[in-house]
C-alpha cells in the first residue's frame, strides 16, 4: 500500500504546465517523488508577506554574495497558513501529534516558480521541506485547487486505505468560449460520456465519466494507449492536451481531457504578386468587434484558428511596414469586410486574405493604428 501511495503522490505532475525553468517530469509520472513530504487538503486561512515584486530583488542577480541572494529570496517568500481537512502523509508537530494547521511558503511571482494561493479557497497541496525545514510549494508540483483534483482524490484515498488504485484516470472537461480578449472561457465537466482506450486501432477498454466528469480504468497491462471519447458532433478533443499514454508495469497516470468546439478557419496571406506574406492575423467575433479577438502569427504565410464555436467572424491582417491593414478577403476597412460564418463542426480551409497593394505612405501602414 505504501508503494502505491508513493506513486500517487507524484502522479499529479503529469498535467502540470512546466514553466519558470521547472525540471521536466519523469517519463513515467508515477515515479517516486521523495521531495513531496507533505500532501494534504487544506483551506487558506491567512496570507502574510511582501506584496510588490519590484522592490524585493534589486540585487538578486547582481550581488556576488550567495548569502545575499539567499536573503533576497527569503525576503520574497509569502507565508500561507492552511487549515487541514485531509492528509495523505503524516504531518506532525513538535510533540509528535498530528496537526490541524500548517504554514506553507511560496514566492511572489516573476519567474520564481511560486504558487499564488487565494485566501479562503481550498487546495490539494504537494509541499516539500527546504533547507531550513519549512514547507514550500512551487508551480512545478501537483498543487491545485480542490475543484481540479476530483480525479486524483479518490485514488489517493483508496491508496491510503490499501484499496485498489486505477491505472489511468482523469477528468473530461468541456470548454465554453473561444478565448478572445474580453471573452472569458468557462469550463464544465462532462458527465455520462463514454471514454475508450485504443491500441492498434482497436478498442481495448471502455468506461463512462461520473457526475464529476471523472473516468478511471483499472488493472491495465503495461503498454501504449490512446484515449478517445464519444463526443457530440460539434466537439473534439484538444490536440494540445495529452490523449496518449505509456504505462509501465505497476504504474498509474492521470490524463485530463479537454473537449473544444470542432470548427476551424485556416488560410494564407497573399500579396498582389501571388506570394505569401508573413504577419499577424486577428480574428474577431463579428458582433463584438473590436473587443473579442484572438491573434496568431503566420508560418510560411499560413494561419490557423481552431476550436471555434459557431458564429460569425471577421479576419484582419494587422499590417506591417510596406503592407496596409487588410480585412478579409481584400477590404481596406470594416464597412467592406466579409463576415465568415461557421456552423457546428465547420472547417474552412481557404479563407485567404489578399493583402492590399504596398503602401506609398507609411502612416497608412502603421500597425499601431486602432481597428
Amino acid at each position: 500500500m505504501n508503494r502505491i501511495l508513493l506513486l500517487l503522490l507524484c502522479v499529479a505532475c503529469s498535467d502540470t504546465l512546466w514553466a519558470c525553468m521547472c525540471a521536466l517530469p519523469d517519463p513515467h509520472p508515477c515515479a517516486s517523488r521523495p521531495r513531496d513530504e507533505a500532501v494534504f487538503v487544506g483551506k487558506v486561512t491567512s496570507k502574510e508577506g511582501p506584496g510588490h515584486l519590484p522592490n524585493l530583488y534589486p540585487n538578486l542577480y547582481a550581488s556576488p554574495s550567495p548569502s545575499d541572494r539567499e536573503q533576497a529570496w527569503e525576503e520574497g517568500l509569502i507565508r500561507y497558513r492552511f487549515a487541514i481537512s485531509e492528509t495523505f502523509s503524516d504531518l506532525v508537530g513538535p510533540s509528535g501529534a498530528l496537526i490541524s494547521e500548517v504554514e506553507v511558503y511560496s514566492g511572489v511571482g516573476g519567474g520564481d516558480c511560486s504558487y499564488n494561493f487565494r485566501p479562503n479557497e481550498e487546495y490539494l497541496i504537494y509541499a516539500y521541506r527546504d533547507a531550513t525545514g519549512r514547507l514550500q510549494v512551487s508551480a512545478c508540483s501537483g498543487t491545485r485547487p480542490i475543484s481540479q483534483a476530483m480525479a486524483l482524490l479518490p485514488q489517493l484515498r483508496a491508496a491510503r486505505k490499501g484499496q485498489r488504485v486505477a491505472s489511468l484516470f482523469g477528468t473530461l472537461i468541456r470548454s465554453i468560449g473561444w478565448g478572445g480578449r474580453k471573452d472569458p472561457i468557462e469550463n464544465h465537466v462532462m458527465a455520462g460520456t463514454l471514454v475508450r482506450l485504443v491500441q492498434n486501432d482497436h478498442s481495448v477498454a471502455t468506461t463512462s465519466t461520473d457526475d464529476s466528469g471523472v473516468y478511471a480504468f483499472y488493472d491495465l497491462p503495461r503498454g501504449e494507449y490512446t484515449i478517445a471519447a464519444e463526443l457530440p458532433a460539434d466537439l473534439e478533443l484538444s490536440s494540445s492536451w495529452a490523449s496518449s499514454v505509456t504505462l509501465p508495469s505497476n504504474s498509474c497516470a492521470e490524463r485530463n481531457l479537454l473537449a473544444l468546439p470542432a470548427s476551424a478557419i485556416t488560410g494564407r496571406l497573399i500579396d498582389s504578386a501571388g506570394d505569401t506574406v508573413e504577419g499577424e492575423v486577428y480574428l474577431f467575433a463579428a458582433d463584438r468587434y473590436p473587443d473579442a479577438q484572438r491573434s496568431t502569427s503566420t508560418e510560411n504565410g499560413q494561419f490557423r484558428f481552431q476550436y471555434l464555436p459557431a458564429g460569425d467572424y471577421l479576419l484582419v491582417f494587422l499590417g506591417r511596414a510596406g503592407f496596409p491593414r487588410t480585412f478579409y478577403p481584400n477590404a481596406p476597412d470594416l464597412s467592406h469586410a466579409t463576415r465568415i460564418h461557421l456552423d457546428k463542426r465547420t472547417k474552412i480551409r481557404d479563407a485567404d486574405i489578399h493583402v492590399l497593394p504596398e503602401c506609398r505612405f507609411m502612416s497608412k501602414c502603421d500597425p499601431t493604428m486602432e481597428f
